[in-house]
């Protein structure tokens, strides 16, 4: 649920619509290049304060996506790079 909320947040920055009924007219673009333009062309549009909130929606939602994420044994898998912790 919390994923689901966070995610309608994040689809709620910006004038979405009316960047979404541009693209869609882009006819040499297919359906998944459209919706990345779109998200691009939001993403742009926002001001400096709005991206600093759109950004930490991001990181909510990943943090809530990569809870789902388990192993064998049941606890909570997390991937560490190479001399990162």
């Amino acid at each position: 649920m919390q994923i689901i909320k966070t995610q309608g947040k994040i689809e709620g920055f910006g004038d979405r619509q009316e960047l979404e009924e541009k693209v869609s007219k882009l006819d040499a673009v297919d359906f998944i290049g459209k919706q990345e333009l779109a998200s691009v062309a939001t993403m742009i549009s926002l001001s400096d304060k709005q991206f600093l909130e759109w950004l930490e929606l991001q990181k909510e939602l990943r943090r809530l996506l990569r809870g789902l994420l388990t192993t064998k044994d049941g606890l909570a898998r997390r991937k560490t790079r190479p001399g990162k912790s």
